[in-house]
């Protein structure tokens, strides 16, 4: 320290504290990679981008359906159903979302969980199966034809003149009935428009009633059948009718109250006749027990009830099928073959994704009894099975409104509201349009009736259709000109036989014709071909140059071996001639074997 006092005073430096020491920096050990895999590992862990999902998969998109997106795999490990054939009726159904789910996660080699097992069984499934084979397509309509199948001599419709309702068959005798009047045809007779009965039914205010329903009762007599005609009206009521008896005009018999609606329906099974009306009652008539009687008015019914505001019913063997809108419900009414009134409980279902519209008309086939047809307003059919009380199919034949049905054989013979008549095979599948025509020009067919007496009884098997104008006309049932190719006259035909199991609708020319290269070989034939009016010449006028004596040789030698020789010769001898008749033809025969030798 300095001398000199404070002032002189100076201070001696600050030493800053030593930092402490860096600790030595280490190095990061970087994880070692693992091994690069090679393609074929690579191709194992290939993920597919899922397909799309609808939010609504019930409702397909419009711009889905004009615009299909095709998905291309290059992966081999997932295997995809065929697509869809494009179809007249082509129907687009949304995906299911498990296989959706199961197509988009194919199996991983390096995973073997639950999950990947199921999805793996899925696809192996939808690789293998084949769709069952089903009938839900349009008919083949390709070897259709448009013939009507006229009746000969019954061309020219029969014009009633009146607005048809009402329709009943029985033989050779045709009921038809406005809600006013009521005609009967024999179509047995020579084809006029002269009815053979007619009735005109009281329409005033106190004692008018109007026609809901007619049928013609059943007989024990086959002789007798047609000879009564059940009327039923809007006020309930049921009246017979003797159509031969000279001495009633009016009603023979007549019983009011029996029903509390209006009698929209008389059908006929075997003996017995159901009666019923738009509240869902139904009466069942039948013959005594003891044989000795026919169905009378006077008896006592026994009374049933179906669904009320049904809108077809019709007979299909011994039971009674009731069409609701949609839904069908089976019935029994005479309660044979260990059958109670109520066959089902509930209405028959649909089979799964299948529909259609409301039911407009029914009927079975001959040729298979236990299967039943149902029209309905969308041009499409339902088939139903009597014995597992079930529906099989629903298959669509045109899309317009099917507007009656009926049954011949084992084809279907279905009237549309365009006019037009179609007549389908439904032994085959799909079924094949056999024939379509327009029947009544454009006018709506409202009925189509075929009884299978009216083959013997009448003579014709003949289908009756009615235009909505009220038009009658008879069609062959038998469709024989598209047959045999020929009119055939029904007394060779075993009548019974061909009416309840003919199946065969074509030309049997033209089927031989189609198979004709299976069973035939072609070639070109050299023919030589000579005509000569030998004006009752003798064989001895061809020494004397008239004509010429080489006339025959220079014919037979104008082509070199012909395969066949044909001649035609014009007045070969004088008729008159006797002696001629049996020496002439021996002479030009050894005239000609002797040019052929040489």
């Amino acid at each position: 320290m300095s001398n000199g006092g404070l002032g002189g005073l100076v201070p001696s430096p600050i030493l800053a504290p030593e930092l402490p020491i860096r600790p030595e920096t280490v190095e990061a050990v970087k994880p070692v990679l693992p091994p690069r895999p090679g393609e074929n590992e690579i191709k194992k862990f290939e993920r597919l981008p899922p397909p799309r999902i609808q939010s609504q998969p019930n409702i397909p998109r419009k711009q889905d359906l004009l615009k299909p997106k095709s998905l291309t795999i290059s992966s081999g490990g997932a295997s995809f159903p065929p697509p869809p054939k494009r179809g007249n009726n082509a129907i687009i159904n949304p995906p299911n979302i498990k296989d959706v789910a199961a197509l988009s996660h194919p199996l991983d080699a390096s995973s073997h969980t639950e999950h990947d097992a199921e999805d793996d069984s899925s696809e192996a499934e939808l690789a293998n199966e084949k769709p069952p084979p089903s009938i839900s397509s349009y008919p083949d309509s390709s070897r259709a034809n448009r013939r009507p199948p006229y009746i000969q001599g019954r061309q020219v419709p029969l014009s009633t003149n009146m607005s048809i309702k009402h329709v009943a068959v029985s033989g050779p005798y045709l009921a038809v009935s406005s809600s006013d009047l009521t005609r009967v045809y024999n179509l047995k007779k020579e084809y006029s428009s002269s009815p053979i009965w007619t009735y005109v039914h009281p329409h005033s205010n106190n004692d008018g009633y109007k026609v809901t329903a007619i049928e013609f009762k059943p007989c024990r007599d086959i002789n007798s059948e047609g000879s009564w005609l059940w009327v039923g009206t809007d006020k309930g009521a049921l009246m017979e009718f003797d159509l031969l008896s000279e001495k009633h005009y009016g009603p023979a018999e007549k019983r009011g109250n029996v029903h509390t609606s209006a009698v929209n329906a008389i059908l006929r099974c075997r003996q017995s006749l159901w009666t019923l009306d738009e509240g869902g009652k139904c009466q069942v008539w039948t013959a005594p027990e003891d044989g000795t009687g026919e169905i009378s008015m006077g008896n006592t019914p026994r009374t049933f009830r179906v669904g009320s505001k049904w809108s077809v019913a019709f007979v299909a063997g011994w039971r009674l099928w009731v069409g609701q809108a949609r839904q069908v419900q089976v019935y029994s009414p005479l309660m044979i073959n260990g059958d109670a009134f109520n066959v089902t409980q509930r209405p028959i279902p649909f089979p799964q994704g299948k529909s259609a519209g409301v039911i407009t008309c029914g009927t079975t086939l001959p040729a298979n009894k236990d299967l039943v047809f149902l029209g309905h307003d969308d041009g499409k059919v339902s088939i139903y099975s009597q014995t597992q009380l079930c529906c099989i199919d629903v298959v669509p034949i045109n899309i317009y409104n099917i507007g009656t049905l009926v049954g011949v054989g084992s084809v279907l013979w279905a009237g549309f509201r365009t006019g037009m008549i179609y007549v389908y095979d439904t032994s085959c599948t799909p079924w094949r349009v056999c024939k379509d025509w327009d029947a009544h020009h454009k006018m709506k067919i409202t009925h189509l009736m075929a009884d299978g007496t009216s083959l013997w009884r009448a003579g014709v098997g003949m289908v009756i259709s009615v235009g909505e104008d009220g038009g009658l006309k008879l069609w062959d049932a038998l469709l024989m000109d598209d047959w045999l190719g020929t009119r055939t006259h029904y007394a060779s035909v075993p009548t019974c036989l061909l009416f309840w199991t003919y199946s065969g609708l074509t030309r049997t020319e033209d089927e031989m014709e189609k198979r004709e290269v299976e069973y035939c070989t072609f070639r070109d034939l050299n023919i030589v071909l000579c005509t000569w009016n030998i004006g009752a010449s003798k064989p001895s006028d061809l020494a004397r140059g008239n004509p010429p004596e080489n006339f025959l040789e220079n014919v037979l030698r104008s082509m070199d071996s012909p395969d066949l020789i044909v001649f035609g010769f014009q007045e070969l001898v004088d008729l008159e001639d006797k002696r001629l008749t049996a020496r002439t033809p021996n002479a030009l025969r050894s005239l000609i074997l002797r040019i052929s030798v040489e």
